[in-house]
């Protein structure tokens, strides 16, 4: 049987003692921490006095190796499943399982379709991942006027935005949110976090958020007040979505059945396609980038070749009841479970692959091709204007800002990452600007990868007299934020 994902990652001591800092309540308060994992939370609530503690963790192996402080209450089982009295507190590190993965918990009775019968979790989307659930779980076992002290990656505020709403819905809101930065779970986890409190009872909107971020040095934990980044964008900046129509790939849905190298005979069936961020060595994706992929229209008549190949692919299919979305087109007698046409994007299409491993660019196309959803794509009406907008150290700085860190040193964008980016408003571009940029475009397009740089350090110039910090230390603050990515490598 294979490794089950439990989405334990474990919280340092300082963070844990931190976090028990938040609680504003007497030593004999009701705490449940309800997936103690190696036990931090509730050791720092013994350092911190408190007595009154219950412990719920489902691993059997963790909750038999922790040793509970005397009188504290420990309990083995699936928290998600868990009744019993309300709680004055409770804190926790929730497991982080996407929801892709949720149903692999089916032999701990968690699965999705039993969490989407219960009606507490009816405020969540489908789309949930797991620790929504320990959080909407959590508020309805406090205490009017209980504390939740949680910690969750930071894309909550992104792609789980449902969750506030969720929150609110449950009875409950946010008084105190801290960013962590400084690799909190070690460098094997590059991973943004916030902590969050939240109160439960009557939300009103005089109530203020206390905003701080945390950053771990030296084993030290430094708490500052947030401050605007200016960095990050200024009045003269707007989101690249208001100019530009920003998309993701293609998927087919069965990659070996269309990507991978068929036989001559199928040729005339291929069409070119941007796969491998890898074969993009310059600012211009020519045809030495593309391969090419089987595209089958559903109107198209099948010759003997191609059909010969798709039963071939079907057999497969159903040996392996993979990929399970086409086994099922089979299963339902879907006659067009085979075809696959992607449109293909126009000549002049600006691609950003979605993983950024240490040279970060945005290309332009030579050529029409299909675009994979390794990339994103980037239209707008100026597309050299636009790809000079997007190919300086402000707009590089801000990418790596906003994507999400993982081990490797890789970093992974999604699309309301790229659609978000602030880039300088073309409308406030001088003529005289906007054509030293398309003029720096076009040399990009040309260029060699020593003459490159020049040409990003002459954008990054052009477009510093519109931002609030020089193109000089622009620069610096870019390399230095990447390398302490690269670093963790």
């Amino acid at each position: 049987m294979g490794r089950i994902n439990l989405g334990q990652v474990f919280t340092p001591k300082i963070i844990s003692d931190f976090m028990v800092g938040l609680f504003d309540m007497g030593k004999k308060a009701n705490i449940l921490d309800p997936c103690f994992g190696e036990g931090v939370f509730v050791n720092s609530l013994k350092d911190k006095g408190f007595s009154n503690v219950t412990a719920i963790e489902l691993d059997k192996k963790l909750f038999d190796s922790f040793d509970a402080p005397f009188g504290f209450k420990k309990i083995n089982c699936d928290f998600l499943n868990y009744s019993g009295l309300l709680f004055d507190g409770i804190i926790m590190n929730p497991p982080y399982v996407r929801q892709e993965e949720i149903n692999g918990l089916k032999q701990y009775g968690i699965t999705k379709e039993m969490l989407r019968s219960k009606k507490i979790y009816s405020s969540l989307p489908r789309k949930a991942n797991l620790y929504s659930y320990f959080v909407i779980k959590s508020l309805s076992l406090l205490k009017s006027d209980g504390e939740l002290v949680l910690i969750i990656p930071s894309t909550w505020t992104k792609n789980d935005s449902y969750l506030n709403k969720a929150i609110c819905r449950a009875g409950g809101f946010i008084t105190y949110q801290a960013n962590c930065v400084g690799l909190p779970f070690g460098k094997n986890v590059l991973v943004d976090v916030d902590i969050l409190k939240i109160k439960k009872g009557l939300y009103s909107d005089s109530k203020v958020v206390i905003n701080k971020n945390l950053a771990i040095a030296n084993d030290v934990l430094e708490i500052s007040n947030v401050q605007e980044n200016k960095l990050l964008g200024n009045k003269n900046c707007i989101s690249l979505n208001v100019i530009a129509k920003v998309k993701r790939g293609i998927s087919s849905g069965n990659n070996d059945m269309y990507f991978k190298d068929c036989s001559e005979i199928l040729s005339k069936y291929k069409k070119p396609i941007l796969s491998n961020p890898r074969s993009i060595s310059s600012f211009l994706v020519n045809k030495k980038c593309l391969s090419y992929c089987l595209t089958i229209p559903n109107n198209m008549s099948v010759e003997k070749e191609l059909d010969d190949y798709i039963q071939i692919e079907k057999q497969k299919i159903i040996d392996t009841k993979s990929p399970l979305g086409i086994f099922n087109k089979i299963q339902n007698n879907d006659l067009t479970w085979y075809c696959f046409n992607p449109t293909k994007c126009p000549k002049n299409t600006i691609v950003f692959g979605y993983i950024v491993r240490a040279n970060l660019k945005f290309s332009i196309t030579a050529q029409e091709c299909i675009i994979r959803d390794n990339f994103y794509t980037i239209n707008s009406n100026d597309q050299l204007l636009l790809l000079s907008l997007l190919n300086n150290y402000y707009c590089y700085y801000r990418v790596e800002m906003a994507g999400k860190k993982y081990g490797g040193g890789l970093l992974k964008l999604q699309c309301y990452d790229i659609k978000n980016i602030q880039i300088i408003n073309p409308e406030l571009l001088s003529l005289k600007d906007k054509n030293e940029l398309i003029k720096n475009a076009e040399l990009l397009i040309k260029s060699l990868s020593s003459q490159s740089q020049q040409i990003i350090k002459e954008n990054t110039l052009l477009l510093s007299k519109y931002e609030d910090i020089s193109n000089v230390d622009i620069e610096k603050i870019y390399f230095s934020t990447k390398e302490r990515r690269l670093i963790s490598k």
